[in-house]
């Protein structure tokens, strides 16, 4: 069995999915956040975009640019990347809490790309818009998730 990472065929198809990723992505020099260290690796170099990856070790995967995840009690940055992709396979979680972190970790407009299997009621639920579906689904981070409101004075 060979290295599948050297398939002309995977290479065109994660390149197809990164041009459409960045087609919908509306700032120059975007920063993207790629789960995990190996898949980013795997997609390579974005023309113009700064990448970071996430590894629950950032010193063993050796990674620049390498974002810890803790995978007890998983928090990534507040708001600081345009794009987030994801691959439900590396990311053992459940769907609605990539959301979650995506809705905290993604700036206004900003772009989720999630490589696996997830149900569109639970993005919606998150304040994510549904832009395509395909090998990849993106989502649009299309609303600030507001907290529950206290009425308590308003009674």
């Amino acid at each position: 069995m060979g290295n599948f990472l050297c398939s002309p065929l995977i290479a065109f198809v994660m390149n197809e999915e990164v041009k459409m990723l960045l087609s919908f992505i509306t700032v120059d020099n975007p920063k993207i956040l790629v789960t995990d260290c190996n898949f980013s690796r795997e997609i390579g170099e974005i023309d113009g975009a700064e990448v970071h990856c996430t590894s629950q070790d950032c010193k063993k995967s050796g990674a620049e640019n390498c974002v810890p995840l803790n995978p007890m009690a998983p928090f990534l940055p507040v708001r600081k990347f345009d794009a987030w992709i994801v691959d439900l396979d590396l990311l053992p979680l459940n769907p609605g809490y990539v959301f979650h972190l995506g809705s905290t970790t993604l700036k206004m407009m900003g772009i989720l790309a999630v490589v696996g299997d997830v149900e569109d009621h639970v993005a919606l639920a998150y304040g994510f818009q549904i832009l395509h579906h395909g090998r990849w689904h993106y989502y649009l981070k299309g609303s600030e998730r507001k907290g529950v409101e206290d009425f308590s004075d308003s009674i």
